[in-house]
């Protein structure tokens, strides 16, 4: 049961992981802000690869951060799964005490 509940979880947080280290690296982000702010010459914008001053990888902070995130969602899940588990018990119980 808690594998059903945390898989769509882990997969999500996979995918937003995997768009934001493309979005850095390749610096769509930068792009769509210049694009809002200049009306000039989009060719020329997208032409070269803009460098980029943060690694590809995240550092330090950022992986404490993203850890730490998904261990509170592990453990809020974890906790949603038991007392599932612990109200399907509850109703078992009284449903076969009173048979």
């Amino acid at each position: 049961v808690t594998t059903l509940l945390f898989l769509p979880l882990q997969a999500s947080c996979i995918i937003l992981l995997y768009f934001d280290l493309r979005i850095r690296t390749e610096g769509f982000d930068l792009a769509a802000r210049l694009r809002q702010r200049q009306d000039g010459d989009l060719d020329a914008l997208f032409a070269a690869p803009p460098r980029t001053v943060r690694p590809a990888m995240p550092d330090q902070q950022e992986w404490v951060y993203f850890s730490s995130i998904s261990l509170l969602v592990v453990l809020v899940v974890g906790l949603f799964a038991t007392l599932f588990m612990a109200l399907i018990f509850l109703i078992t119980a009284l449903t076969v005490g009173s048979m």
